[in-house]
């Protein structure tokens, strides 16, 4: 299953959590590749929380997850999702390449975790450069929608051309969607 949901935080919330991480004093740090070994595709991650699966009593959580905690409760109200264990909290960017447009570039086709799991992303700005999954759905990077769907399903995302930046945060967790 896939949801997504546009307009999912308040504007409010929402333009706090954008400003902070669209700020110069926001610590991103450089990474050489979407999946090493496959490729070479240039973005940068703030890790906001990160759950040892080995040792599941000591996360490591930045100050970042204290402002995007609350995305989690939104999460088990509009998307009727209820959360079991959160694994991570990454916030993703990469920079554009404006000689791609009007198009974007496809990066490395990935699965964040290797047990099963689900993957909810928060589209921080727009742009052009939409998430794939499978190679063949696409989800549009627009500002404040939200998707959710199996983290099981590999996907990918793309470098784009019309905007300086797409900036996205990435939850995995797992747990079950409430039934009605």
């Amino acid at each position: 299953m896939m949801l997504i949901i546009d307009n999912f935080l308040p504007n409010s919330y929402f333009r706090e959590l954008r400003d902070t991480m669209f700020s110069t004093n926001f610590p991103w740090n450089y990474n050489a590749a979407t999946t090493p070994g496959v490729d070479n595709d240039v973005y940068f991650t703030h890790m906001g929380f990160k759950r040892d699966l080995e040792n599941k009593t000591s996360p490591f959580n930045s100050p970042f997850y204290f402002d995007a905690k609350a995305v989690l409760y939104f999460i088990e109200e509009k998307a009727k999702f209820d959360i079991e264990v959160l694994y991570r909290i990454n916030c993703t960017m990469v920079l554009s390449k404006p000689q791609l447009f009007p198009a974007y570039e496809v990066s490395a086709f990935h699965v964040d975790y290797q047990i099963p799991h689900y993957t909810g992303i928060l589209y921080m700005n727009d742009c052009n450069g939409p998430t794939v999954l499978d190679g063949s759905r696409t989800i549009e990077f627009r500002e404040n929608r939200f998707a959710i769907f199996d983290g099981s399903i590999p996907h990918a995302a793309s470098i784009q051309s019309d905007s300086t930046r797409r900036v996205n945060v990435v939850f995995n967790f797992s747990g079950s969607f409430k039934t009605p």
